[in-house]
């Protein structure tokens, strides 16, 4: 017990602070009995398991430090994407697994999530409808591009300007005619992963057919579905599937006792705009959200 002890101890530890269990069984222990010899070995157990006892507080201890620091680069993100895009267009979805080490979870007191949801509940169906450019020929939301009848984030954002035209899902070069030689890749076979990706309020999603959603809606696997936010009063704010949402936005979170919440009929809605009627359904990215057209907005697409 004592040797398993510790080698938990040892595990808990950095690398220059590894406590070698041999290390601990040479300590030299004298007792004023004349039979320390004979004691010797149950002391041996007894300071182990001390010192098993201080690394697991200072575990508990780095353990708490982590998420601390997590949940506090968690809100900093947040709060980044709130004063970059000017409204309260924040927390998003798993994106079927991006960012899986990046935000683990955002805590929001009781009156910030009330204001919040009053906030979008007294919206306009104007109000609530995108701010895009709709006549820059560009069929995607303003921060991304379309390439092959699909939405990316820019290039030109992904690589800092160096290699602003993309050529393919997974590749961004400097200059046409794009070669080898001019260009920048990512692994194509990691999908929503690298240059393969979209971008949805400042969160990299997976890349999505052309258009755009409701500002209380979120992208979530190519549909737009009404916030899980905005459902569950910021408590569960990270879809995780169609009928799920979570507290976490890691997938290793979202499987944790507690962590999701799961109802397909009041989970799996749009966002629901009297305008639009059909919206109240989860539905594909309206077209007409991103760049002007002639047919009426006001007919469900096809």
């Amino acid at each position: 017990m004592a040797a398993t002890s510790a080698r938990i101890l040892v595990s808990c530890l950095d690398e220059e602070d590894v406590l070698v269990e041999e290390g601990v069984q040479e300590f030299s222990i004298r007792t004023p009995s004349g039979s320390w010899r004979q004691q010797l070995p149950s002391m041996r157990k007894l300071a182990v398991a001390s010192l098993a006892l201080a690394g697991v507080a200072l575990c508990s201890g780095a353990v708490g430090a982590a998420n601390g620091r997590r949940s506090g680069a968690a809100a900093a993100d947040v709060a980044a994407v709130q004063e970059k895009e000017g409204v309260d267009d924040m927390y998003g979805t798993l994106g079927d697994g991006l960012d899986t080490d990046h935000e683990a979870k955002v805590i929001m007191d009781e009156n910030e999530s009330k204001r919040l949801t009053a906030k979008f509940a007294n919206m306009s169906d104007e109000e609530l409808m995108p701010q895009n450019d709709m006549h820059d020929g560009n069929m995607c939301p303003d921060n991304e591009e379309m390439h092959a009848g699909l939405c990316y984030e820019k290039c030109k954002e992904l690589t800092d300007g160096v290699f602003p035209i993309r050529a393919s899902p997974f590749s961004c070069c400097r200059a046409e005619p794009c070669d080898f030689f001019n260009s920048k890749f990512s692994n194509p076979r990691k999908s929503c992963e690298g240059l393969d990706v979209g971008k949805q309020r400042g969160r990299k999603i997976c890349p999505h057919t052309v258009g755009d959603c409701l500002r209380n809606e979120e992208l979530a696997f190519g549909i737009c579905y009404k916030r899980c936010g905005l459902l569950t009063d910021w408590k569960f704010p990270f879809r995780a599937s169609a009928s799920m949402c979570c507290k976490y936005n890691t997938s290793l979170g979202c499987a944790s006792p507690g962590a999701t919440i799961t109802n397909p009929a009041d989970l799996s809605v749009g966002g629901a705009i009297p305008e639009m009627p059909w919206t109240e359904l989860p539905h594909e990215p309206i077209l007409q959200f991103a760049e002007s057209l002639t047919t009426n907005i006001t007919e469900q697409p096809h």
